[in-house]
């Protein structure tokens, strides 16, 4: 059975490829558009049923040799459709190449596409997603290889049109603002990342368009950002988390790409929040995505400095004002440390955040009461190496924060080392010598002299030199 379909499928390809000149004509006038991929961003829900009702006249069929029946009949739609977007996809770029051979331009020209191609491919993408989600398993292995049909079709158009319009090259996209361009490119990988195939190469030369744009116009990151979360509000309102996973993977992973051109944009709550959703592993149940939103916390608190100072020091019965995203999420990123939070975003959080502190600020001094008491919590859990990293991290404090600072926090200092045998699971020689360790990093001599002498005093205070 199989032989025969595949000889009809290859007798129609060569009829299509050597008759009706007429037809010919007609398609190259066209040219392959968005409407060419209609067919294959859906599962077939008439074919589909077509094929139920025929299998339900036939109940009296064991299950087991109906269903192959309907899975074989689908993969032979599957087929036809990938064979014609082949065929129509082949024949464009043949038309395109020869006419601008035929020409005195050296460049190849992009493929013609309007702004409502775009829309309506993101439609489709949006729609072809909650296809695949409902499919169920009974059509799993053919909802996945339409996917993957799918994508292939959908980045082959795209990489003759939009991609190449990013560039610059011709096509009435030339009237299209890049940023515009941009942002329904960076929606469009969004929306297929589910089903990414990453040696495609219509894929890749877009990701690269997209990532140049990004980096270099603020422009298209902005509006890629609104955009970006707009899609996640969406996805989150009317699809499963399935869908909203690999569309937030995919995010984490372009935002710090756009970082540097967002600036305040970035202090949004809504993308705060986000952030701060999937840098649980709890809620993410992925090491990989909580990694990335710890980065991208990072990324944040570099380029939007409202986010690393507290609105006011306020004197109303608290000591701080806490009402600063930077130290809510050190707190958080402490409390689920070291299962949910990376060590090295959390150091480059904590030490983003003390730099950017004025001479009167005491959040250094809360930060490192935050990290002494989070060192306690590791040592008593049995983690020594990683507790020591905490408490080299809350020394490390004094070489970044103002030096009006380092006076307060070498006494804090003073009490956590006088203290910490029954704290910390360490003596104060370890403390010292921890201390020392990261004396020696420190490359600021303006404060450097200050504290080594105290590590020396604090060594012949404790009965002993640390080491230096």
């Amino acid at each position: 059975k199989r032989g025969g379909e595949r000889r009809e499928q290859q007798s129609l390809v060569a009829r299509k490829r050597g008759g009706e000149g007429a037809e010919r004509t007609s398609f190259a006038q066209t040219m392959a558009s968005v409407e060419d991929l209609r067919p294959l961003l859906t599962l077939g829900p008439a074919e589909t049923s077509r094929v139920r009702r025929r299998n339900h006249h036939h109940h009296d069929r064991d299950e087991k040799t109906s269903q192959p029946s309907l899975v074989q009949d689908l993969s032979s739609l599957l087929e036809r459709r990938r064979m014609d977007w082949d065929w129509k996809f082949q024949r464009t770029a043949a038309s395109s190449s020869s006419s601008s051979s035929s020409s005195s331009s050296s460049s190849p020209k992009c493929l013609d596409f309007a702004p409502q191609d775009l829309e309506t491919l993101l439609s489709l993408s949006r729609s072809f997603r909650q296809e695949i989600e409902v499919c169920g398993e009974e059509f799993e292995g053919y909802a996945r290889d339409c996917a993957s049909v799918a994508f292939d079709a959908v980045f082959d158009w795209l990489g003759a049109t939009l991609a190449r319009a990013l560039k610059g090259e011709g096509g009435a996209a030339h009237n299209l603002a890049p940023e515009w361009m941009c942002s329904k490119a960076v929606q469009l990988m969004q929306n297929f990342e589910f089903c990414r195939a990453q040696s495609h190469g219509g894929y890749l030369g877009l990701l690269r368009e997209a990532v140049r744009a990004l980096r270099t116009s603020e422009g298209s990151a902005k509006l890629a950002l609104g955009d970006c979360l707009d899609n996640l509000d969406r996805t989150a309102r009317e699809e499963t988390n399935a869908s909203l996973f690999p569309k937030t993977y995919f995010f984490l992973r372009m935002l710090p790409v756009m970082a540097p051109n967002l600036g305040e944009d970035l202090a949004q709550t809504r993308l705060l929040d986000l952030l701060m959703l999937f840098s649980d592993r709890n809620a993410t149940h992925s090491d990989e995505v909580c990694k990335l939103a710890h980065e991208c916390v990072c990324q944040v608190l570099v380029h939007a400095p409202s986010t690393t100072r507290p609105k006011a020091e306020c004197g109303t019965g608290k000591e701080w004002d806490d009402c600063c995203f930077g130290i809510s999420y050190v707190e958080a990123a402490l409390r689920r440390y070291p299962l949910s939070t990376p060590y090295n975003p959390l150091a480059m959080a904590v030490v983003t955040l003390v730099r950017a502190q004025g001479e009167e600020s005491r959040v250094p001094e809360r930060i490192c009461r935050m990290l002494a008491a989070a060192a306690v919590r590791v040592a008593e859990a049995g983690d020594d190496v990683r507790a020591s990293a905490v408490r080299k991290l809350m020394f490390g404090v004094c070489g970044v924060a103002p030096l009006g600072q380092v006076a307060r926090l070498l006494a804090l200092y003073e009490d956590e080392i006088g203290d910490s045998r029954g704290k910390h699971g360490a003596g104060p020689h370890d403390l010292l010598t921890e201390f020392a360790a990261v004396l020696d990093a420190i490359g600021d001599y303006n404060r450097k002299p200050d504290l080594s002498s105290w590590l020396q005093r604090m060594g012949t205070r404790v009965g002993g030199q640390a080491r230096l």
